[in-house]
């Protein structure tokens, strides 16, 4: 299945992407609520994870195709589009490009298999621990500092 979907252009992977889009994922019927793992298994199949994997296991490192997964995900259900975005761009590019020669041989062959895996990233911030959304910005002007 994998294999197929590396072969495919741009064009015709995103067309395979839209139409699962569009058949299963519009927001006029998609209810509103917590994506069920078995839907996200749909969306795994269809190969919304590929863009972000390096080639050498099992992706089609496209940062394009990253970016027209989202696109067209976000048009039919915008929530869609952002959850795809955070698991593609915001978790597990990062971990492509910056993590170590062994963490990447663990995990990303995981992320081709077809497998619905998710990954995400986590935040910690004084005052508010992990609840971004309670943080807080402040300014002080303090005396004698350059402007910036």
């Amino acid at each position: 299945m994998t294999n197929d979907l590396l072969s495919l252009s741009t064009e015709e992977f995103i067309g395979n992407i839209e139409a699962v889009a569009r058949s299963r994922f519009d927001c006029g019927i998609y209810p509103q609520q917590n994506l069920p793992a078995q839907d996200w298994a749909i969306l795994v199949k269809a190969g919304v994870l590929l863009p972000a994997l390096p080639k050498e296991f099992g992706g089609r490192d496209s940062h394009v195709d990253i970016c027209r997964v989202v696109e067209c995900l976000a048009e039919w259900n915008l929530p869609l589009g952002m959850y795809t975005k955070t698991i593609t761009a915001v978790a597990l590019r990062p971990v492509v490009l910056w993590a170590g020669a062994e963490a990447k041989r663990e995990m990303l062959p995981s992320f081709a298999s077809g497998e619905p895996m998710i990954c995400g990233f986590a935040t910690t911030e004084p005052g508010c621990g992990s609840a971004m959304s309670s943080m807080r910005t402040t300014y002080e002007e303090v005396e004698g500092l350059p402007d910036p």
